[in-house]
């Protein structure tokens, strides 16, 4: 019941707000079956050993929990993985998937262009195509920016971009590459080389 409690808060449910009950009834059970357990060997004439209680509560505990934590691994990269869903909105046909319904995601309204947002998305650039150059092997867009939804926590104090908050990934050569790392600033190799020059002089 205690989960049953947590479960309907965290759900949603109408008029059933108070999950943190269920954690309160949670404890005060533990507790008292903790505290029997605990009691027992004392009442019986028997030394307590805490070390033969906590290796039954490993011994009850660990497999369940490692077994849920296995399962929840898998079915979070199934179904959250922003990997997943990337490789397979690039990879499907508009015809033949429904990609926000498949991929769990969210459609809202652009401001400026026909084609949908991503709610999900933290950044969402809306482009109008402008030129269409044909190159032999491929052929190559030219678009223009018209307009630019982003999450405001993603921008600090002086308006600029947390790049590391992304999470970003880049496509290179047909596989995927994490991102993230800051490894310098533009222009820090020319201050740097100006700087040692100085020293010289």
């Amino acid at each position: 019941m205690a989960i049953l409690a947590v479960l309907v808060f965290h759900a949603g449910v109408p008029h059933l707000a108070g999950g943190f009950v269920g954690v309160d009834v949670f404890f005060v059970i533990s507790g008292f079956l903790i505290t029997q357990q605990l009691l027992r060997p004392l009442l019986e004439g028997r030394p307590l050993s805490l070390g033969d209680f906590y290796a039954r509560r490993a011994r009850r505990i660990l497999p369940a929990a490692g077994v849920v934590l296995l399962a929840v691994l898998a079915l979070g990269w199934l179904i959250l993985s922003p990997l997943r869903q990337v490789d397979l909105a690039g990879v499907w046909s508009g015809a033949e998937h429904d990609k926000f319904e498949e991929l769990g995601l969210t459609a809202r309204p652009a401001s400026q262009v026909a084609a949908p947002l991503i709610e999900e998305c933290p950044i969402n650039i809306e482009c109008v195509v402008r030129h269409q150059l044909a190159l032999g092997a491929h052929d190559l867009y030219i678009a223009e920016i018209v307009a630019t939804q982003y999450d405001e926590d993603l921008l600090d104090a002086r308006g600029r971009l947390k790049t590391a908050k992304l999470d970003a990934m880049a496509y290179v050569d047909g596989e995927y590459w994490a991102l993230g790392k800051r490894l310098g600033i533009h222009g820090g190799a020319a201050k740097a080389a100006k700087a040692a020059k100085a020293q010289k002089q």
